[in-house]
């Protein structure tokens, strides 16, 4: 993994992990209304690491979201991955109490058996624990509603 992509790794899978958990409801305010926040992060953390950042403002596309009843999202879709392990969509879920948040990715992966593209849909925890749900779709739209349904599935009776 060269340097530049190990940024892009750390920045998917721990800092803006980091951020949500402990963050949380700042964080997410911040995205909610401001979408250029989160791309001067990743700028920032580049420039912190002396590497130019390969990706434009553009190559983001944030999106706060208020799924159903008390239960919310923040949908990063990333720049076009480069390769496996890296993000094509980063998934904050959470209750609007911040009761109860989750942690998903939506990572780009290769066939060991052809030349397809795959996307497999992850959840992260607080501590790192890595959980793959398997092979999912790259349609944002789809892989938000996947997760939504893993997120209910595991939430406590209310």
């Amino acid at each position: 993994m060269s340097r530049e992509s190990g940024i892009r790794y750390f920045i998917e899978h721990q800092l803006t992990r980091n951020w949500f958990f402990q963050e949380g409801q700042t964080f997410t305010a911040v995205l909610a209304e401001r979408s250029d926040v989160y791309p001067a992060m990743v700028r920032h953390v580049y420039r912190e690491n002396g590497i130019d950042c390969p990706y434009t403002d553009d190559m983001f596309h944030i999106a706060a979201l208020h799924l159903e009843g008390d239960v919310y999202c923040i949908s990063i879709v990333m720049p076009e991955p480069e390769q496996e392990g890296d993000c094509r969509q980063i998934l904050m879920m959470y209750r609007e109490d911040f009761s109860r948040r989750s942690y998903y990715t939506i990572e780009y992966g290769e066939s060991m058996l052809s030349d397809q593209k795959l996307s497999w849909c992850c959840e992260w925890s607080e501590e790192g624990e890595h959980l793959n749900y398997g092979q999912c779709t790259p349609d944002p739209l789809e892989c938000i509603r996947k997760c939504y349904d893993i997120f209910l599935e595991k939430s406590p009776e209310e």
